[in-house]
């Protein structure tokens, strides 16, 4: 009785054995599974967070270079550059750049480089467990990430605080980045400028002259404590003029009290400015007809009660002359919110761009 007692414990004690090497093998495998997913795909994260940096970056730096004009010679290498320096190894790729200028869109797609994966800690020896047939496969233990950035490239809609300071079309019609004028105030339908024929402007309603009128004038103000007034292009239709914006002026030559501050501040700055194609009424009654927004940099003016940097020539206004003096100028932002304009898809582009991550 004692020995089948005996043996009867031994066989327990060797099941009991056999069990929790079982078991003991079973919880190193979720131990290294729960390693693997702790480890390993913080990797993976940390590894597709630089690519997608980099996938960024390269999308915003083609896309501002396209929306000025010039799209890199070389877009690839651009892109590459871009996600090997936000890599913390220096090394990555990318595949060619999908540049699409018509939708003023670019999409890059960043890569971990293939003769250099990302090498697994943990999940390789899981799944060599698991699948022991795996371990011969060269690529075993390796990853290769990629990440995708689209960007765009958009001019101002319109917004809630534009400069209330209009500009002929004619000053601005082949003027941009071509230097410094002279725009003397005018609020006359009547004080055409030669040569700058009506039937070339945008968005031109036909209730005018053969030609438009030139220089600039203020536009009233909603609000007479703000230095700006709210306007909207969104919808713009060049080919239906009730799409543009008909702004009610503000007329004389002095500058509106709540703006006289504004001006000092925007000296050498580019600021964004209505564009008009055509003058309606006059005096107390004036509207201005706006197209579109560009980009303005002011050196200096000389308006009733004002005046600043006027008198530099060749391009003084001293005396009787009451104008604004600067240039227009090709500008590309990246913080529309700074700029304080809405940007979108607009039919007509003067030079004014937003270049913003889209996806």
């Amino acid at each position: 009785m004692r020995r089948v007692t005996s043996r009867l414990g031994r066989r327990l004690r060797d099941e009991e054995r056999g069990t929790v090497s079982v078991l003991t093998a079973f919880l190193m495998v979720a131990l290294l599974g729960f390693t693997a997913i702790v480890v390993d795909v913080g990797l993976l994260y940390f590894e597709r967070a630089q690519l997608q940096n980099g996938a960024d970056a390269g999308a915003l730096a083609i896309a501002q270079d396209c929306a000025l004009g010039t799209c890199p010679g070389d877009p690839q290498g651009l892109a590459i550059e871009m996600a090997s320096d936000n890599a913390n190894d220096d090394d990555a790729t990318a595949d060619p750049p999908q540049i699409d200028l018509g939708a003023g869109r670019v999409r890059v797609t960043a890569a971990t480089p293939a003769d250099n994966p990302l090498a697994l800690a943990f999940a390789p020896v899981v799944q060599m467990l698991l699948d022991p047939a795996r371990a011969a496969d060269p690529d075993f233990g390796e990853a290769i990430l990629t990440a995708d950035a689209e960007a765009g490239w958009f001019v101002p809609t319109g917004g809630p605080r534009v400069l209330p300071l209009a500009i002929s079309w004619c000053q601005f019609e082949y003027q941009l980045d071509a230097g410094v004028q002279v725009i003397r105030t005018s609020t006359n339908p009547t004080e055409t400028v030669p040569g700058c024929p009506s039937s070339g402007a945008p968005g031109y309603s036909g209730t005018g002259g053969p030609e438009l009128p030139g220089g600039f004038g203020w536009l009233d103000l909603p609000d007479s404590t703000v230095c700006g007034t709210s306007i909207d292009l969104s919808g713009l239709d060049l080919s239906d003029p009730s799409t543009t914006a008909v702004m009610d002026g503000n007329p004389g030559n002095d500058v509106p009290n709540a703006c006289r501050d504004d001006l000092y501040d925007m000296l050498d700055e580019p600021v964004l400015v209505p564009i008009f194609t055509e003058v309606m009424g006059a005096g107390m009654s004036g509207q201005y007809r706006i197209i579109g927004f560009a980009s303005f940099q002011l050196h200096g003016w000389n308006l009733s009660g004002s005046r600043e940097n006027n008198t530099t020539p060749p391009n003084s206004c001293v005396g009787t002359c009451r104008g604004i003096i600067g240039e227009f100028v090709s500008f590309v932002t990246l913080d529309a919110a700074e700029q304080d304009y809405d940007f979108g898809p607009n039919p007509l582009d003067l030079g004014t761009r937003l270049v913003t991550l889209v996806d």
